[in-house]
């Protein structure tokens, strides 16, 4: 896995969408062992959710190439962000 694509794939997203928090968790997958992270895109309001989806997902394509994506990728809208993935106290600042 290339640690600086990723690296630079996360770095681009935060910088495109500054509004929308970036979790990424490590993934386990039997049936692909090249998959390790499960990127969450948090906070994404109903009405951006399939543009956010979709540039995201043009995003990482441009970063990786022809190169196997390193994760699988979910945009959470801020109700179930909220829920799933609480802002703690040092992210509240």
């Amino acid at each position: 896995m290339n640690q600086a694509k990723l690296d630079a794939f996360l770095a681009t997203v935060q910088v495109r969408w500054p509004q929308y928090r970036v979790v990424v968790l490590p993934f386990t997958a039997d049936e692909d062992p090249a998959i390790r992270h499960f990127v969450h895109l948090l906070d994404v309001p109903d009405d951006a959710y399939r543009a956010v989806s979709d540039r995201a997902w043009e995003l990482a394509f441009d970063v990786f190439g022809d190169e196997e994506l390193p994760f699988v990728m979910t945009t959470i809208d801020p109700d179930a962000s909220a829920t799933y993935f609480p802002v703690t106290t040092a992210e509240a600042g």
